[in-house]
């Protein structure tokens, strides 16, 4: 209750809230929080991307979830660092998180970032355009009709297009570019991964078409949902 206090005092000050890292053991995010007061979740923190187990890729995971249950909640990048790696090296600025902002006063980041108009990537160098019936849009837009995502990077990647959390279409090279028409009720993303491990290099955040938002629950009853229906997925 008293988290829930401080953020929703934060948001009417035009403070954005990022939950960070929520499936890492170390240091899980575990408060029972409403998520109207919610705006990202951080599907991208360097260091775990060495770690056996793929944190970031659960929560893109977790994200799409998200979606699916109706919630308006954009993906971020964590660019800090706890701790350097084992062999001694720093993760300081990476990922990179690529704003689209009309200018760079902190009031238009902050405004940018909260429409969503932003992509993550681990590396540098990673471009990408979206179309909307010829004209520009940006991550985070709501679109109809013809879309096409355009995007390359300086290394070999699998690029996914992704629809409603299930992977449509798969493209591997430094470019790709998806041509679709949306739906109603669809939302749709690209991420990058590794051609060597399969782990996402970069994300994305979706456009989508008409979908009815209602951030209407709280952190715990989504994680055990999902977490339930993964479980039941896996025995399947």
């Amino acid at each position: 209750e008293i988290i829930d206090e401080i953020l929703k005092h934060e948001k009417k000050t035009g403070a954005l809230v990022s939950v960070n890292h929520p499936f890492h053991p170390e240091t899980p995010f575990l408060h029972d929080i409403d998520m109207e007061n919610v705006d990202f979740l951080e599907i991208m923190n360097s260091p775990y991307y060495y770690e056996e187990i793929d944190y970031n890729g659960e929560a893109v995971k977790f994200l799409d979830y998200l979606w699916l249950n109706g919630l308006k909640i954009f993906g971020t990048g964590g660019s800090d660092s706890h701790k350097p790696l084992k062999s001694g090296s720093e993760t300081v600025g990476i990922p990179l998180t690529y704003i689209y902002s009309d200018g760079l006063s902190a009031n238009n980041l902050l405004y940018a970032m909260k429409k969503g108009n932003i992509y993550v990537s681990k590396n540098s160098g990673t471009e990408l355009k979206i179309h909307n019936n010829g004209e520009e849009i940006f991550p985070g837009s709501e679109a109809a009709g013809n879309v096409k995502f355009t995007i390359k990077a300086e290394e070999d990647t699998k690029w996914n297009l992704i629809k409603n959390g299930k992977i449509t279409k798969s493209k591997t090279g430094k470019k790709a570019e998806f041509d679709f028409d949306i739906s109603e009720e669809e939302f749709y993303r690209v991420e990058g991964c590794s051609t060597e491990d399969g782990r996402i290099t970069v994300y994305v955040n979706p456009v989508f078409n008409n979908i009815k938002f209602q951030n209407k629950h709280t952190w715990s009853e989504l994680m055990s949902k999902y977490l339930s229906e993964k479980k039941e997925d896996f025995i399947k």
